[in-house]
């Protein structure tokens, strides 16, 4: 796929342009509005980021992924609360998901539930990510 390639080349207009000629041809294709809201989210368009990957969301209601992302997106657009029922979502479809543990948690903090966000961000940390703990000595140590 052309518009893999370009997302791959960081050419991210051009992705976004053959991502965009996947879905006219191929309307029912929920992974071309999934790696266009990548895209888009390279780009700082976090509000089309957000439509697209509800749109891969609406063609599978399991992709622990696009929940992910999506919540990423709203995060960059401090909805927190959005944020965090995405990831909770991601969590739920996605158990291991260490990432989505480490995002929840930075839309906690982001709404001041520093307890909640700090539990969180050790899960995150037991699940592999260890930029994580990197944040809990600078923030709660």
């Amino acid at each position: 796929m052309k518009g893999v390639e370009k997302l791959n080349k960081d050419d991210y207009y051009g992705a976004i342009y053959e991502f965009n000629m996947s879905i006219e041809y191929f309307p029912d294709g929920g992974n071309a509005f999934f790696l266009r809201a990548n895209a888009k989210g390279e780009i700082n368009d976090f509000l089309g980021a957000i439509a697209d990957y509800t749109k891969a969301i609406d063609f599978d209601p399991n992709y622990g992924e696009a929940y992910r992302n999506r919540g990423i997106a709203a995060l960059a657009s401090d909805i927190y609360q959005t944020a965090i029922n995405d990831f909770t979502k991601s969590i739920e479809l996605l158990p291991n998901d260490a990432l989505s543990f480490f995002y929840r948690g930075l839309a906690k903090y982001g709404l001041e539930l520093k307890d909640l966000a700090r539990l969180d961000f050790v899960k995150a940390g037991e699940l592999g990510y260890s930029k994580s703990y990197d944040l809990i000595r600078a923030y709660y140590l």
